[in-house]
């Protein structure tokens, strides 16, 4: 689990009032003020895309604050984590030793085809399926191309990490195909076994209706349940 923050967070509504204890109902009205704080915060963001340095330092800061009030002791094994989540935030964790495309909002697949469309490509939605109990994840990309709009489905497989101390938060992803649609045009689904993309990622925070997370290309994310 990250580190607690070094300073005294203005944004904690965890602090005792006159008492060293306060009750699982102020506690949880305290998580949803936080959660809402949080929400405003990477709102008109996209996603991510439109931050200063230091809107990115005190949304990552905030995180953290987040993570460190996480009520799922073991994340992987949450009936929460199954389940549609819609990104609503992502940025490194260090935007000098993290990967060039962590914390994009597009991903690495549609970041590299970007520019070979010359800017014709707009993404309007990240989302991610998991499903634990399968062994199923799914990162899809809802983008425009052309004025038409488009989805971009990445299917794999993810199944709880065996490395000593991540066993509560880790799944760990292998891609293994995916495929587009451009408007009526439905593509082939595309094999990647002969690339075997694979990743982990941790949920540092989950619960009913919000997910919290880091990558393995040094990217943290911030996603809400979701209908598809």
């Amino acid at each position: 689990m990250p580190g607690k923050s070094s300073r005294t967070s203005e944004f904690s509504c965890f602090k005792a009032s006159g008492s060293s204890e306060i009750s699982e109902e102020q506690k949880k009205l305290c998580l949803d003020d936080f959660k809402k704080i949080l929400i405003k915060a990477v709102a008109n963001t996209n996603r991510g895309k439109n931050t200063t340095p230091e809107e990115r330092k005190r949304i990552f800061e905030m995180i953290m604050e987040l993570e460190n009030l996480n009520p799922a002791e073991n994340p992987v094994n949450s009936p929460y984590l199954s389940g549609y989540w819609s990104l609503l935030y992502t940025a490194p964790v260090d935007e000098i030793k993290s990967d060039k495309y962590a914390g994009t909002q597009e991903g690495p697949f549609l970041a590299r085809v970007k520019p070979l469309a010359f800017g014709s490509v707009r993404q309007t939605r990240s989302s991610q399926v998991i499903d634990v109990e399968r062994g199923i994840a799914k990162n899809i990309a809802d983008f425009t191309f052309l004025g038409r709009n488009g989805t971009l489905t990445i299917q794999g497989k993810a199944s709880p990490s065996q490395v000593v101390g991540k066993e509560r938060v880790r799944l760990d992803v292998t891609f293994d195909s995916f495929s587009v649609k451009i408007g009526d045009w439905t593509f082939p689904t595309i094999s990647l076994q002969w690339i075997n993309p694979q990743g982990w990622v941790d949920t540092t925070f989950l619960d009913q209706d919000m997910r919290v997370g880091r990558g393995d290309k040094g990217s943290v994310f911030v996603s809400v349940r979701a209908k598809k």
